[in-house]
């Protein structure tokens, strides 16, 4: 029988690591692993991910990590719990109980996690906007991605909203660009209307695949709110975001 907490305690450096360069398929083979070693699951969540996230809540506390890079691990480790949870118990047959946050909080991870760790089903994941959104409801939100060519540069531009459920997306257009050799990429966002934690994610991890590669991922053009969130979360320090997109590619090189 596999010894749950000496391998939990072997793999948790490499999972923070994982969250600290915004790898979530590194993450998620960690805590597969584990499942595969024989680990339950309720232990992976319980004995990885939660002490993953208390430690990046203290590095965030102390300032070693900036609030995107915070906000790029819970993501991460929120589709960890994702995986995971397809190993947890049976589903309960002794009622139901309801797991809710304060008003004004924001992260629904600690809730997800005990619900999933006991073979419950989160039946939605709710977002708080400060003003009321009428136009949101009922919509289905979408993103479009259209990108073209400037020298050595590819210059995507979004139109739409960046969530968890377009972020993929997105990632996948970096990831297809990267492959075809556009290592230099700017990303405008004059016209996107909405960017949350997912989208953050994606910033960053295509950040990090672009300077693999000798290359980098920029920020421009944001306004109203998604500018606000770049400013706060430290994302517009770290992708060097500037708000004139006149001329956005004479920005430094890093």
């Amino acid at each position: 029988m596999t010894d749950s907490p000496a391998a939990l305690a072997a793999v948790r450096p490499r999972y923070l690591e994982c969250l600290g360069e915004a790898d979530e398929y590194g993450a998620t083979d960690v805590a597969l692993g584990l499942l595969a070693d024989g680990v339950p699951a309720e232990d992976v969540l319980l004995g990885l991910i939660v002490p993953a996230q208390e430690q990046v809540g203290r590095w965030w506390q102390s300032n070693e990590w900036s609030v995107a890079q915070e906000h790029a691990a819970t993501h991460i480790s929120e589709r960890v719990v994702a995986a995971v949870s397809s190993y947890a118990g049976p589903r309960p047959n002794r009622g139901r109980v309801v797991v809710a946050c304060m008003d004004g909080e924001w992260h629904a991870l600690p809730p997800r996690t005990a619900a999933r760790g006991h073979g419950a089903r989160t039946i939605a994941s709710l977002q708080i906007f400060p003003h009321p959104a009428p136009d949101r409801r009922g919509q289905a939100v979408a993103i479009t991605i259209t990108y073209a060519e400037r020298g050595e540069i590819a210059r995507l531009h979004l139109t739409g909203e960046l969530d968890m459920a377009t972020a993929p997306e997105l990632t996948s257009t970096i990831e297809g660009l990267l492959a075809d050799g556009r290592h230099r990429l700017l990303v405008d966002l004059g016209d996107l209307g909405f960017c949350d934690s997912a989208g953050m994610a994606a910033f960053v991890r295509g950040d990090n695949r672009s300077r693999e590669l000798g290359g980098w991922l920029r920020l421009t053009g944001a306004t109203g709110r998604v500018a606000r969130v770049l400013e706060i979360s430290g994302l517009a320090e770290v992708l060097r975001y500037e708000h004139d997109r006149d001329d956005p590619v004479a920005l430094p090189e890093r």
